[in-house]
């Protein structure tokens, strides 16, 4: 799983870093260039992947919230026991699981076919089309989204189920996202700071002096270089309050995250990372240590490593990452 997040998500960030050179940028680089962006990026993913197997994996203390909810599925499909009013017969598990995948395939389909409406149910809206601080407030597409009622299960699992998330979690989530996004926000779009009442309060786009889309292709060379005369004739760029707030927090968090994991768990962090050393493997790991490493498909290389039959060990990870 973790070869998989991590080299995935690397991946991904290289391609979308040369679409977005070809997009905005009209800078079409030759195939080695792209082949050398992808690879570089993926194997610092790769990497740090196979570094941190000892201590984010093989551990059995190592308990991922999110793999439980598909062991407590696979463990009652599967199980022989049961309990209570099960051993008077009745539906069988895996009827009763089929038809609640059925029912959900067809719910489904309402909200993500019929009546897409039903995903951004912005019924404040409806009620009040042409007020223009009502749909900042209320609307979901270009606006704060408080009026917070979707039939889209998609839409309420979108950056995680809450059915594998801790409450403690889900409510931190909530609580940030109401003080920054529904009173933050809102105090500053209103107050003109940043100039963000002359854009629309939220968008992921960028704005010149105008309100139009902002031409990056003004503002650079024909190396691709930063034009700083060009800038200044041009226009300043301008994001929405939203975009603007969001983009500083994406920075804050991550200095935000390690501050706060180094003053409240560092001494668990010790403890644990010591206890992966010399800690026990229970079955799960044992049955996968009869696996050779290089059996993972993630990456060409795993299957390079696979081809000439050789493990993957540590320090081979470490040399990745150093180069």
């Amino acid at each position: 799983m973790i070869y998989q997040a991590s080299v995935g998500a690397s991946s991904a960030y290289a391609t979308d870093i040369i679409a977005v050179q070809r997009v905005f940028y009209n800078q079409t680089y030759p195939f080695i260039y792209q082949w050398m962006v992808v690879m570089s990026t993926q194997l610092i993913g790769f990497s740090i992947g196979g570094i941190a197997r000892r201590f984010l994996v093989q551990p059995p203390s190592m308990i991922w919230p999110t793999n439980l909810v598909v062991c407590a599925l696979f463990n009652t499909l599967h199980s022989t026991n049961y309990a209570g009013v099960g051993s008077r017969g009745g539906m069988s598990r895996e009827r009763f699981f089929f038809l609640c995948f059925l029912a959900s395939a067809c719910w489904y389909f309402l909200p993500g076919y019929l009546f897409q409406a039903l995903s951004y149910f912005s019924w404040v809206c409806w009620i009040v089309p042409e007020n223009v601080v009502i749909n900042e407030l209320f609307g979901y597409q270009h606006g704060l989204g408080m009026s917070l009622i979707t039939f889209d299960w998609a839409q309420i699992a979108y950056i995680g189920s809450p059915l594998a998330t801790p409450w403690w979690a889900e409510a931190n989530v909530a609580a940030g996202f109401v003080f920054f996004f529904w009173f933050l926000t809102p105090l500053l779009h209103y107050t003109n700071t940043w100039n963000g009442k002359y854009f629309p309060i939220s968008s992921r786009g960028s704005f010149d002096n105008t309100g139009h889309p902002y031409e990056v292709s003004q503002i650079i060379n024909d190396d691709s270089t930063f034009n700083q005369t060009a800038y200044e004739a041009y226009s300043p760029l301008y994001l929405s309050t939203t975009f603007a707030l969001a983009y500083g927090l994406s920075f804050a968090s991550i200095t935000g995250t390690l501050t706060h994991a180094f003053l409240y768990f560092r001494k668990q962090i010790w403890t644990q990372s010591h206890r992966a050393m010399k800690e026990q493997p229970d079955i799960h790991a044992r049955l996968m240590a009869r696996y050779p490493q290089g059996k993972c498909y993630t990456s060409l290389y795993f299957l390079i490593a696979d081809l000439i039959l050789i493990t993957v060990p540590e320090w081979w990870y470490a040399t990745i990452f150093g180069e």
